[in-house]
């Protein structure tokens, strides 16, 4: 008589959420020597340049934008070339620049702004994204969800190198956010007239900047909840940390609420949904870890609670079918817990199901942003074109 053959063993449930709409604000294309006037400090060739740069770079077409760390240097040249015209010429408010505004639920409006330095201030917000994205793309083909990637073993060294760098890109990002938060944008304020896209309001970026700090401690905490070696409580500890940091960007909504009218509920929403879903995961990690000691009364409990926190996202999710996707895949894995759990507790410990679950282990917050320096080092499209 053969052997059953064990079933394949679930996969692991995605760390983070899939949420690209910062890597979707567009830009329409422009030329700087149509703009330019007669008699301008800077070199015709110059203005050639900057245009041709700025339509390899930040020009996209379509409505789904695929991402590759190729385009890292050509941001980063766009953005020096850029910081050397403003040092030579100005603000210069007679040229015009137009962009989307994905993140205040506006993704195809474009709205003109006047000037070189919100210009650069988009442009560096779309660098941002790009960072973050590149993380965000990196841990998708990690676990075989991209289109032909095949999934590398969640125990390998590869599959370790891939969370590293996705963090490490995340971390980035939150540098150039928080770059554009305290530095760039900031000064920009006075001259906003009117209707403005959403991505050039200074605050929107501390948002983006915790947001990137959280999914990279996100990342952080899934690993070591891999890993053998790992105790319950530490893991647990950093999705504590994960979730705190998801409160701190929403406390930066709520703190400065006048400046978010023109946000979109789809941040709100994903935000609010992050935070959950990391302390439901920290509830599920301490489940197991209490069973070990043979409370499975509080164990349960902690189960029932990372469900509740787990329905509350499903609300929030809405109609998003990835989102909800993700929860269900996480909703599946708690109920694989409970059930062995709740047995237990009725035959094996008899014991009662208590009311409330113990308090969650202290938050334990092993991230940081790396901090962005804006270079100013010219160079030509030919150059960037050869690169790309």
């Amino acid at each position: 008589m053969e052997e059953a053959v064990p079933p394949a063993p679930a996969p692991p449930v995605p760390p983070l959420l899939p949420f690209d709409d910062p890597w979707q604000i567009r830009t329409q294309s422009c030329t700087f020597e149509d703009l330019a006037t007669a008699g301008e400090v800077v070199s015709l060739n110059h203005i050639r340049d900057m245009s041709g740069q700025r339509n390899i770079s930040l020009v996209r077409e379509g409505t789904k934008f695929a991402c590759s760390p190729d385009q890292v240097d050509g941001f980063k040249k766009y953005l020096s070339n850029l910081a050397i015209l403003i040092d030579q010429e100005g603000e210069r408010f007679d040229l015009d620049f137009e962009w989307s505004s994905p993140l205040s639920g506006r993704a195809g409006r474009f709205f003109r702004l006047n000037g070189l330095k919100k210009e650069q201030g988009l442009a560096t917000f779309l660098y941002a994204s790009l960072l973050r994205q590149l993380g965000h793309q990196g841990v998708q083909d990690m676990l075989g969800l991209s289109p032909g990637s095949t999934a590398l073993p969640a125990d390998s060294e590869a599959a370790a190198t891939v969370l590293a760098a996705a963090a490490t890109q995340l971390r980035q990002a939150a540098g150039v956010y928080d770059y554009l938060a305290e530095v760039m944008l900031p000064p920009l304020f006075a001259s906003l007239k009117g209707d403005r896209p959403a991505e050039i309001m200074a605050r929107l970026s501390s948002v983006m900047c915790q947001l990137c700090l959280a999914e990279a401690q996100a990342l952080t905490a899934f690993r070591a909840g891999q890993r053998a070696s790992s105790s319950g409580s530490l893991v647990a500890s950093l999705h504590c940390g994960a979730a705190e940091l998801y409160e701190k960007a929403a406390k930066v909504i709520r703190d400065y609420i006048g400046d978010f009218t023109i946000a979109s509920d789809r941040l709100r929403r994903y935000i609010a949904i992050g935070s959950s879903l990391a302390t439901a995961r920290a509830h599920k990690v301490m489940a197991s870890e209490l069973l070990a000691k043979s409370e499975a009364g509080q164990a349960e409990r902690s189960c029932l609670d990372a469900q509740q926190l787990l329905g509350v996202a499903m609300n929030a999710a809405d109609i998003d079918g990835a989102w909800r996707a993700v929860l269900q895949q996480e909703l599946a894995d708690v109920e694989r817990i409970k059930k062995p759990i709740e047995s237990d507790r009725l035959i094996v410990y008899c014991q009662p199901l208590p009311r409330e679950a113990n308090p969650l282990p202290a938050a334990k917050v092993l991230v940081s942003l790396v901090p962005y320096q804006l270079e100013k080092t010219s160079s030509t499209t030919a150059e960037l074109a050869m690169q790309l």
